[in-house]
């Protein structure tokens, strides 16, 4: 259980500095090769952080 929170804890570190990234390029207003990278790995790592979630109130 407790990798379990170690996981959540670093999806919660990653989303927290790829929103930044995300947020900057919203208003720059172009997105490159880098910035795509940056939406992917986002979504990636937002349903595993979801799934994790989920699970985790499923066993409780």
């Amino acid at each position: 259980m407790k990798h379990i929170k170690l996981i959540k804890k670093i999806c919660e570190a990653f989303l927290f500095f790829l929103m930044g990234n995300l947020i900057r390029v919203a208003f720059s207003g172009q997105l490159n090769y880098i910035d795509n990278i940056f939406l992917i790995t986002c979504v990636i790592i937002f349903m595993v952080y979801v799934l994790i979630i989920r699970s985790t109130e499923e066993n409780n």
